[in-house]
């Protein structure tokens, strides 16, 4: 079981790499040449990576198990989950206004969720049935998704993107293949300059963002081990708790946060206001919820904790839907594989940071076990820290979001 353990622990760390590495570059893609081919072939990577993982423990033994890691080189192709998750994010920003667009970030948050919850009882349902027929039965949800997903109608406005090409597409196509490549990057790292520093509202709700993925990796890392040891529980009742958590994350996405945003936005508030206020209350719900895990004596604070940590879970939603405001224009894919990056970077660093955390405080006994919750509280109390900063008078200064191209290059931030 430690060997599994160690085995799936390292396949986790590989499959982020594409999405470390390729997710602004599939950006740049998408942003160019169209969404539906990056989450086409994102989808594809995937599937093969199934593939490649069914045909290794086909083997029999015949192949050592650590050959599964290499199946995450199908991220290659489209840059794995992370620019999955993003291209889903550009997806809906295409097709939605500045009102709807949180709101159905919301909705998709409460899929995800509920896929969560769905998927392990399905799961244990079909490993019943056999582990070859839920190897299948995934393989056949992964390929079905795939054949959707280049079937999607194009969202990307190919006018708009003409309109900044730094070299005509036709020109473009006729240069050889490295000044092509040249040409996209200097283009790309042009792009990326004017999102985050030129644009600075937009790089500190970035950084914001960061710190608050690098706090919330913390339960991921280590809740269920935390809430085992300290209250006495085994894994399936710790996983009870871990349930009553996505009710309250479901519920909060599906009625609460539509709920208020529909409410500010009838008393006359702007998309961006309002979005920033509850994005406000959401980073101060979870670095409470996570200060309040770390001091909880009892499973019933524990409890109480989780739900209120649970309660600021839209924060993500609401900073994505305040940056595609702020952003505007054809640029959303590459500010979204941007995020992705930094997720996957702060996801890789969370990881084993709260979990050596963990180790420690269980040395030191006591209240101490407690440690990566305290420590992740603070992380997360510098989020709330920096975007309570911003007023909301400060963001609504422009009405009109617009990309680099809006005034025919980048702007500055006196255009925030």
């Amino acid at each position: 079981m430690g060997e599994l353990t160690i085995l799936m622990s390292w396949y986790a760390v590989f499959a982020l790499l594409p999405g470390i590495f390729l997710s602004v570059p599939f950006g740049a893609v998408a942003d160019r040449y169209g969404r539906v081919v990056v989450l086409g072939l994102t989808l594809l990577g995937i599937t093969l990576n199934s593939v490649w993982v069914g045909f290794v423990c086909l083997m029999n033994g015949a192949m050592d198990l650590r050959w599964v890691w290499l199946g995450n080189l199908g991220g290659v192709l489209g840059g794995g989950a992370m620019v999955f998750v993003s291209m889903t994010y550009t997806v809906i920003a295409d097709i939605s206004t500045d009102e709807q667009r949180t709101t159905l970030f919301f909705y998709l948050g409460t899929v995800i969720m509920g896929g969560s919850l769905v998927s392990h009882p399905v799961t244990y349902l079909a490993m019943q049935v056999g582990t070859w027929f839920a190897w299948g039965l995934g393989l056949a949800l992964c390929s079905i998704s795939t054949v959707v997903a280049f079937c999607l109608p194009e969202t990307l406005d190919k006018t708009a993107a003409a309109k900044v090409d730094p070299v005509p597409q036709a020109e473009t196509e006729r240069l050889p293949l490295l000044a092509k490549v040249k040409a996209a990057s200097v283009h790309t790292l042009g792009v990326i300059r004017w999102l985050y520093w030129e644009q600075k509202l937009v790089g500190f709700l970035l950084l914001s963002l960061t710190f608050e993925i690098l706090g919330k990796s913390a339960a991921g890392a280590v809740q269920q081990q935390y809430i085992s040891k300290r209250y006495h529980l085994t894994f399936a009742e710790a996983d009870l708790l871990d349930t009553v958590s996505l009710v309250t994350i479901i519920l909060l996405l599906t009625f609460l946060l539509p709920y208020l945003s529909h409410l500010l936005l009838s008393r006359g508030w702007t998309a961006r206001a309002k979005d920033l206020r509850l994005a406000q209350g959401s980073a101060l719900l979870t670095a409470l919820g996570c200060l309040l895990m770390a001091v909880a004596e009892t499973l019933r604070g524990v409890s109480v904790a989780l739900v209120v940590y649970s309660l600021g879970m839209g924060y993500t939603f609401l900073i994505r839907g305040l940056m595609t405001s702020l952003v505007g224009g054809k640029d959303i894919g590459l500010l979204y594989s941007s995020i992705g990056f930094v997720e996957a970077v702060a996801l890789m660093a969370g990881a084993p940071l709260f979990s050596y955390l963990f180790n420690v405080g269980m040395r030191w006994g006591g209240h101490w076990i407690g440690l990566p919750y305290l420590v992740a509280g603070v992380v997360l109390a510098g989020a709330a820290l920096l975007v309570a900063g911003i007023r909301g008078a400060y963001v609504d200064v422009e009405e009109e979001g617009g990309g680099p191209e809006a005034n025919g290059g980048p702007r500055g931030e006196e255009d925030v």
